[in-house]
């Protein structure tokens, strides 16, 4: 039987990066590139959140799962931040 996988704790410092006026802000993100617009969340909790049924909500094409820019915003921000219970 496989080992049940504890959910990725992601730092408390987790945050959309900032784009400057006029700069293209991206509508999706797709997981692999996660990185690459909040820094310290890995695609691998992204993973973790989908199996657990928690984090923001996600969009699949093909094997490729996409995140709402404005969703990941809602969620990394619900409540004035990351709770523990995030990563339980």
């Amino acid at each position: 039987m496989p080992r049940k996988r504890k959910q990725e704790p992601i730092p408390n410092d987790a945050r959309i990066i900032e784009f400057k006026s006029g700069e293209f802000r991206p509508l999706l993100v797709s997981a692999k590139n996660i990185e690459r617009v909040v820094i310290g969340l890995k695609p691998r909790t992204l993973r973790n959140w989908r199996s657990m049924g928690k984090g923001p909500r996600w969009f699949k094409d093909g094997q490729e799962y996409y995140y709402r820019l404005d969703d990941l915003e809602a969620y990394l921000t619900k409540d004035g931040g990351l709770s523990g219970d995030d990563f339980d």
